[in-house]
């Protein structure tokens, strides 16, 4: 099982690289959720989606926040202690229903 996970957490590399899944990069923000949600619900592979969330779900503007604060809810509730650590130091980059800027060091998880 953790050979698996291993695996798992390495192929998720591989799907953030735009040259290597060019698929997922012309998925748009809410597609990118629904895949993750997919992944997460009905595959039980949040370790491998975890990336693609941080990079390219959480971070766009004019995601559901809701869903995002949910998943990332469920997410540290998880068995897996590696995604569960990844999921409770991961910060949240809203501030007022918007993206904080790289420059900007007052960041709030609404979480």
């Amino acid at each position: 099982e953790s050979y698996f996970e291993r695996i798992l957490i390495d192929l998720s590399i591989f799907i953030n690289k735009t040259d290597s899944c060019s698929f997922i990069q012309q998925l748009n923000v809410d597609e990118k959720l629904n895949l993750a949600k997919w992944f997460i619900e009905e595959k039980n592979r949040s370790s491998f989606i975890f990336d693609l969330l941080k990079n390219h779900v959480f971070n766009q503007s004019g995601v559901d926040q809701q869903q995002c604060q949910n998943m990332i809810r469920n997410l540290r509730q998880s068995k897996n202690l590696f995604l569960q650590e990844q999921a409770l130091t991961y910060i949240v980059p809203w501030k007022n229903d918007q993206l904080i800027s790289d420059d900007d060091d007052d960041i709030t998880d609404y979480d």
